[in-house]
């Protein structure tokens, strides 16, 4: 056999191509350890790709454990932890001198939640602090079977077993870890706010992104925001609707808009109430039916008056009942945070895993804040990116040359696998295109996506 400093390095790989390996080798050999192993001094060491298949073992590679393919175990979690250590799972073969001569891998995957194989979040993927031979991986979360680098003799195997439970971070953890070694900080931007504020009224992401979309229930949040008068009456700034205008602007029957209406109330997405004048100062506003009795108190003047028929005038024998949207709905629709919700939908639907986080400001110092609208991790790769109504993402050419600059940074700074641009109209603007494709496209995929409705 012939000495260690002339024997070959092999690099390969069960799940990397033999182009991606290459280039794996590529950047180990550019780094300082690389360039000092391959120079010559004390000795050269030659490192060559080569196929599993190709390694010089005295037995055929086995990358799992028969006795434990498909093992599916059902783990109780506290929040985003588990609530008792992984059971680690004894291999059905193993032949050793001592409990410590076979050791293994043990993969962790939650269907639904894939996180990217990065190294900077092994210290985020334990709940109890034990980070050492647990790793975030393309497989899942890789733990080691021992976990431990020193043993007592006399210890058993199943004393050597690591114990530890997982914790399978949120994206903001994620993105927020991965961001924090290069000195970069998030914040949840007001957009931000309104979409997760919005996302608790509708239940979850997928039932807002769904009435987001073209159909009734995007027509009625549409109306609501609408500055025209028709249908509905506008007071401060704000559009109140009766049912026969929800059943105009849905264009269904009576019933489908009063099953929409009633699914919105209950979740407190609309709330109902009176139009009501003051029969001192004769301020007309929108009262909700839990802040009124027999009397109302006007919004302007603060004195009492009866409901009477004086206080409805204008409106038919009895008064009529009007709906108003939630206010932090009605901000964030006004602020356009259905473009980011579209895209984010159409990135999910044709994926298994799919975790993301609303609108952030990214802060680093000596550097100008700036807002990213799309932050997700789509079956393990991370994908960062812009979603606007218009075709460019800043007026000059001077000022989306410097965004496209900041964003390349961020792509860099995250190690990001793709970048969308997304947009409502039809096609982005050509110098948009251009800049994009120079600037980003040589760090990361960029994907586009026009036409969001």
């Amino acid at each position: 056999m012939p000495p260690v400093s002339a024997r070959p390095v092999l690099l390969s790989s069960l799940t990397l191509d033999k182009d991606q390996l290459q280039e794996v080798r590529d950047q180990l050999l550019a780094t300082p350890w690389g360039q000092m192993a391959t120079s010559g001094s004390p000795g050269r060491l030659g490192v060559r790709v080569c196929a599993p298949a190709d390694l010089p073992v005295r037995r055929r590679l086995h990358p799992l454990d028969k006795a434990h393919v498909g093992d599916t175990l059902h783990e109780p979690f506290l929040g985003t932890d588990q609530a008792r250590n992984v059971e680690i799972p004894l291999p059905s073969e193993a032949a050793g001198v001592q409990p410590d001569s076979c050791r293994w891998q043990v993969d962790v995957l939650d269907p639904k939640a894939v996180l990217p194989a990065r190294w900077a979040l092994n210290d985020v993927i334990t709940a109890d602090g034990t980070s050492w031979g647990v790793r975030s991986s393309t497989s899942g979360i890789s733990i080691d079977s021992h976990g431990r680098i020193f043993t007592v003799t006399g210890t058993s195997l199943t004393q050597l077993l690591v114990q530890v439970r997982l914790r399978f971070p949120t994206a903001r953890q994620v993105f927020s870890t991965l961001l924090a070694g290069a000195g970069v900080t998030l914040e949840e931007s007001d957009k931000g706010r309104y979409t997760r504020r919005m996302i608790e009224l509708w239940g979850d992401f997928a039932a807002l992104a769904a009435d987001l979309k073209e159909g009734p229930a995007a027509n009625l949040l549409s109306g609501w925001i609408s500055a025209g008068k028709e249908p509905g009456r506008v007071y401060q700034g704000r559009k109140y609707l009766t049912l026969a205008d929800v059943r105009t602007m849905t264009g269904g029957s009576e019933e489908s808009a009063r099953q929409l209406l009633d699914g919105y109330l209950q979740r407190s997405i609309a709330t109902r109430g009176l139009l009501l004048t003051c029969g001192q100062c004769v301020g007309t506003a929108f009262y909700r039916l839990e802040d009124i009795g027999a009397h109302f108190r006007c919004q302007r003047c603060r004195q009492h008056t009866p409901i009477v028929r004086s206080a409805w005038k204008g409106q038919e024998l009895e008064p009529q009942w009007y709906y108003g949207l939630d206010e932090v709905a009605y901000q964030g629709l006004r602020s356009n945070i259905q473009v980011p919700i579209l895209a984010l939908a159409a990135l999910a639907e044709p994926a298994h895993s799919f975790q993301h986080m609303p609108e952030a400001v990214v802060r680093r110092d000596g550097y100008p804040d700036h807002e990213v609208d799309l932050w997700a991790v789509v079956d393990g790769p991370i994908v960062i990116g812009e979603a606007k109504i218009s075709d460019r993402l800043e007026p000059t050419k001077h000022a989306e040359a410097r965004r496209c600059a900041a964003l390349k940074g961020l792509i860099d700074e995250l190690s990001a696998d793709e970048f969308v641009m997304a947009t409502t109209g039809p096609a982005w603007d050509r110098r948009t295109e251009t800049l994009v494709n120079e600037k980003i496209a040589p760090a990361a995929k960029v994907t586009w996506l026009t036409n969001l409705r």
